[in-house]
């Protein structure tokens, strides 16, 4: 069943992207009220929560239902090196045997573990929102198997244009790992290499692939859906390798209501098409590759493009406010 979200002892019903003007109260105001965010029944949030170096913790949400129909957003707030509310390193970065990153796995009708890496300069506190969205998905796979080194085709046939979809994958592995996002995009770790990630999104179909070590993804679910128009959207944006860029949104508060998606488009027309290969970061040896968002504020975001990528020629960033529906590696349903 897929349900408003609800405030606790509020009449306010949480916009779905197909409203965009109706009324929404999220996490943001609870938590200024000093208050643990419970939307109850269809949603909730951690809240900012401080997460320490190389340690994890199982969050209860005590949501029910099935966790095939819930959407997640995780994000990390830097409080010392300059980063802000970012992405970067999401599913885990490894280098010269230093680990970077955070992630969600092992989630459940009732609870979610978050993790953070020993090194990580990013997640000094880590905040996680898990809903049940209105608008179901046009397309879900079911649970697939899929071989460590493979590459999976999934055929949604939705047609028109793929730059209105929004794309999620989940992974499931053996119980130390339940359903997760651990080395989501894909993760190089001292010759090995982990996770999986989505690309070559057409209007009809979409592929996954697993990398050749990976323990966490022996199955994945893949969603499409056309989404509605969101609050900002950069269009393509031309980034160079090393490059920052600020873009301004200027959506105002609160930010606990905004939903931040990214893509990526690699320009060789032999390559990865519209994709999510080594988003949040990858390092290979001694080569960096991928993108990252960062300083989500108010009025503006900043997009990283690290400095040896070959496969991020352009960045697309789209935010949708005053809703929850959608978001980067999300809407999963039966």
């Amino acid at each position: 069943m897929w349900r408003k979200l609800l405030i606790v002892g509020s009449v306010l019903a949480l916009a779905f992207l197909a409203l965009p003007s109706q009324a929404a109260i999220l996490a943001g105001e609870l938590q200024a009220a000093g208050e643990k965010a419970s939307l109850s029944p269809s949603a909730w949030s951690s809240g900012w929560v401080p997460l320490t170096l190389g340690n994890s913790l199982t969050l209860p949400h005590g949501l029910g239902g099935d966790p095939l129909e819930y959407a997640t957003q995780l994000w990390f707030r830097d409080t010392n090196d300059g980063y802000g509310i970012n992405t970067r390193a999401y599913g885990g970065i490894e280098s010269a045997g230093e680990r970077y990153g955070a992630y969600w796995s092992k989630l459940t009708n009732a609870d979610v573990v978050v993790s953070r890496f020993g090194w990580d300069p990013y997640a000094d506190e880590l905040r996680m929102l898990i809903w049940f969205p209105d608008k179901a998905p046009d397309y879900c796979s079911p649970w697939t198997a899929i071989a460590a080194g493979a590459s999976q085709v999934f055929a949604h046939n939705l047609g028109g244009n793929p730059l209105d979809y929004a794309v999620g994958l989940w992974f499931k592995g053996p119980l130390a790992y339940g359903i997760n996002q651990e080395f989501f995009g894909g993760n190089e770790d001292t010759g090995n290499n982990y996770g999986a990630w989505w690309h070559n999104l057409t209007d009809s179909t979409v592929t996954v692939d697993r990398a050749a070590n990976d323990p966490v993804a022996s199955e994945v679910r893949v969603c499409v859906t056309i989404a509605d128009p969101p609050s900002y959207d950069s269009g393509w944006v031309d980034i160079n390798a090393g490059e920052t860029k600020t873009l301004l949104h200027n959506l105002g508060n609160p930010m606990d209501r905004y939903v931040v998606r990214m893509e990526f488009k690699d320009a060789d027309p032999s390559g990865l098409g519209i994709h999510l290969q080594n988003v949040g970061g990858n390092a290979i040896a001694s080569l960096w590759s991928g993108a990252a968002w960062q300083n989500l504020t108010t009025s503006a975001i900043g997009i990283y493009r690290y400095a040896d990528d070959e496969r991020t020629d352009q960045v697309r960033l789209r935010i949708w406010k005053s809703t929850i529906s959608l978001y980067l590696p999300l809407v999963l349903r039966k």
